[in-house]
């Protein structure tokens, strides 16, 4: 099974991060606002893309506020069925966090896989900026109209 894999230095604490990719408020900021989530484990959260065109369903496998993520992608886009994205917020000495991000369990490295590591890459950044306070602008795709 193929793996996507990011690394990204963040200048916030932990917290901040973990709160930027795993609560409502956070996700509306860097991927999409058409979304619902409830952040804590065993829930399942949707994300809308091209108003309502494309739908991901993430089931939250782990929940460890300021540290690990863990979300299972439920079936509604065939390449990410089954898929699992795990972000971890490594603190840093200094007070800042170490943003991993892998996206395993890909049945290829064909397709959809290269364009799918390309955006996790600029949607990483994107991450950073919300955390860090600076502005931010989500892609055309996350925007709900």
């Amino acid at each position: 099974m193929a793996e996507i894999l990011h690394r990204l230095n963040i200048n916030a604490p932990p917290e901040t991060v973990f709160d930027a990719i795993a609560t409502p408020e956070g996700i509306r900021h860097w991927w999409t606002e058409d979304s619902t989530s409830e952040p804590r484990a065993g829930s399942v959260s949707v994300f809308k893309f091209m108003n309502g065109e494309v739908v991901f369903r993430m089931r939250v496998d782990e929940y460890v506020p300021g540290r690990r993520l863990v979300w299972t992608c439920l079936g509604d886009y065939d390449e990410w069925n089954g898929t699992t994205l795990t972000w971890n917020c490594e603190p840093t000495e200094d007070g800042k966090t170490v943003l991993n991000l892998a996206h395993s369990g890909w049945a290829s490295t064909e397709k959809e896989y290269p364009q799918c590591n390309t955006s996790w890459g600029n949607l990483l950044h994107i991450i950073r900026n919300y955390a860090e306070g600076k502005s931010t602008e989500l892609p055309p795709s996350g925007r709900s109209s």
